[in-house]
């Protein structure tokens, strides 16, 4: 499903690098400020996406709106591809090069630490904003250099390069905070002082969390909380473009779960059409990101742990067949509203490692395979890894 806008992001490559030179001889304007051509100088390294592409090299819309992360958010979908279903070729000879342009680029873009020993930039979380350290900035920065060093690791290239790239991750702010009705939440920008203007609109500062994942249910409490918090100060869970933000932000950071339902529900509810199509002013897939929220609440895997039913109300029944996660690995559970069973998980990959929450706390969770033989699991703390096959089935009970 995600290999024709994979290949259109790929064929965009020698355009996206030739967009960096074109940028100083557009007239400003048009989603293109002085600010913004200033920041990418002709010489600077990598690729240059404007907001719309289309299939073989195509541009549907030559704007940039000063957001130099359109490239790395084009990125994502290349990266879940290998993460979900790993392919070393994949990796190897479409993924690294991709994203090692884009480490070169935001390599450039920041340049040097400054005085506070801080890497800092000016960018753009709103469209159309010229912002110290926004949001959206950070999060591409450290999606991309967490990735590009991880997968040079993998393939044991550009090792030489890895130290900068640690130090900028190192050197980056941190999200930007501000106190808003006497709570801390997530900020657009540093330069921003005025929450209420966020008010009902795009969740662009909280875009750190989803679609970049860099925070989750791991993450702490307070951090999780902020996030709440900030998703209730802003109350933009009807906004258009939201559709693909608010829900699937709420269910990986521990929205309460029942009200997080309640809302889906009512979302559906006002804007379903007969032909189960939901009526909103943004793009395609956002007409289709309310199935992302509801897998979240059925089922997540970060940092290499998967997690059954991590956020969905308890005293409610629910079933889930054949979901992909993280590894290529296919999962399906049933939850009577109490207890979790009926878990199986199928390597629809080359084999490896795995690691399961246990959804049995308290009780020991055993692994067997397809014929019904024990297979032994390593336990620390409530996560359980075991060794699987490829293409093997495993079931998992307490």
């Amino acid at each position: 499903m995600a290999d024709p806008l994979n290949q259109a992001v790929l064929d965009y490559r020698s355009e996206g690098s030739a967009n960096i030179g074109r940028l100083q001889t557009v007239p400003v304007g048009d989603g293109v400020s002085q600010e913004f051509k200033d920041a990418v100088p002709a010489s600077t390294r990598g690729y240059l996406y404007p907001v719309g592409i289309g299939p073989q090299g195509a541009c549907s819309e030559w704007y940039f709106w000063n957001q130099p992360t359109n490239a790395t958010y084009a990125a994502v979908t290349l990266v879940s591809t290998y993460e979900y279903s790993p392919d070393a070729a994949f990796l190897k000879d479409a993924l690294y090069p991709y994203l090692l342009q884009l480490a070169n680029f935001w390599e450039d873009y920041v340049g040097p630490k400054e005085a506070d020993g801080k890497y800092h930039f000016m960018g753009s979380a709103f469209e159309g904003d010229w912002a110290k350290d926004d949001s959206l900035g950070l999060a591409a920065i450290r999606y991309v250099l967490t990735h590009t060093v991880k997968f040079s690791e993998q393939l044991g290239v550009d090792d030489s390069d890895r130290a900068k790239w640690k130090d900028i991750l190192a050197g980056l702010p941190d999200f930007p905070t501000v106190v808003y009705d006497g709570k801390t939440v997530y900020n657009r920008d540093y330069t921003n002082t005025d929450f209420s203007t966020m008010i009902g609109k795009t969740i662009v500062n909280l875009e750190f969390i989803h679609p970049f994942g860099q925070l989750d249910l791991e993450s702490s409490d307070a951090q999780r909380q902020v996030a709440i918090d900030t998703l209730d100060a802003m109350a933009s869970w009807e906004q258009g473009n939201n559709l693909a933000k608010s829900y699937g932000v709420a269910a990986r950071v521990g929205y309460p779960a029942r009200s997080l339902q309640e809302r889906l529900r009512s979302l559906i509810a006002s804007k379903m059409r007969a032909n189960l199509s939901v009526e909103q002013e943004g793009g395609g897939l956002e007409s289709v990101a309310m199935t992302d929220a509801i897998n979240a609440m059925l089922l997540q895997s970060t940092n290499g742990t998967i997690r059954l039913f991590p956020n969905y109300p308890a005293g409610q029944k629910a079933h889930f067949s054949r979901l992909r996660v993280q590894g290529g690995f296919l999962v399906s559970a049933d939850y009577d509203g109490t207890d979790v069973s009926g878990v199986s998980l199928t390597a629809d990959n080359a084999g490896g490692p795995v690691t399961v929450l246990n959804p049995w706390p308290g009780r020991t969770m055993k692994v067997t395979d397809a014929t019904g033989a024990a297979v032994d699991a390593s336990q620390s703390n409530d996560r359980y890894t075991f060794t699987t096959t490829a293409g093997g089935h495993f079931t998992l009970s307490p």
